[in-house]
């Protein structure tokens, strides 16, 4: 995999992992954390990876966005 994409990937996740720890301080101070209902989202973008099917490491990419999601 290009050296830019595994940077832009650890990058997802290091943004993912500051991110849930900003929820989780916000709901221990007492701060109302909404969180929307993404059933419609994933349902409307389920087949979304199929668009990468013809991008070089494309299935493999979208498998790492994935994954860094948690």
């Amino acid at each position: 995999m290009p050296p830019r994409i595994r940077t832009g990937a650890s990058s997802a996740q290091t943004y993912a992992a500051d991110y849930k720890a900003g929820i989780a301080k916000m709901a221990t101070a007492g701060i109302e954390v909404i969180k929307p209902d993404l059933t419609d989202w994933k349902r409307a973008t389920k087949d979304v990876y199929k668009k990468f099917e013809d991008v070089p490491n494309g299935k493999q990419l979208y498998d790492m966005i994935v994954a860094a999601r948690g």
